[in-house]
C-alpha cells in the first residue's frame, strides 16, 4: 500500500491559479496570505482570502481544496498535493 493520493494530481499554485480565474470572472481578486503562519494577517485572514471590486474582504479563512470543489474548478477525479 501507498501513501499516495487517489486521483489526479494538482499543485498547490495550479489550483490556486484555477480560483483566482475563476473568482475573476465576478470581479474578486483571491490572495494567499504572506508571511506564513506567525504573521498577523494569517492570523486575521488564514491562509487565502478575497477581495471584491471595492477593496472589501469578502472571504477569509479559506480552505483551497474545500472551496475549489465549491467552485468546480477541482473535479471529483483530481486531489491537491502539497
Amino acid at each position: 500500500m501507498s501513501n499516495q493520493p487517489k486521483g489526479v494530481p494538482v499543485s498547490k499554485r495550479a489550483l490556486f491559479q484555477r480560483v483566482k480565474r475563476k473568482l475573476a470572472k465576478r470581479s474578486i481578486v483571491f490572495h494567499e496570505t504572506r508571511g506564513g503562519s506567525a504573521s498577523r494577517w494569517y492570523a486575521d485572514l488564514g491562509p487565502y482570502y478575497a477581495v471584491d471590486d471595492r477593496d472589501h474582504i469578502c472571504l477569509s479563512h479559506v480552505n483551497l481544496e474545500e472551496f475549489a470543489r465549491e467552485l468546480v474548478v477541482l473535479k471529483p477525479w483530481e486531489k491537491l498535493v502539497e
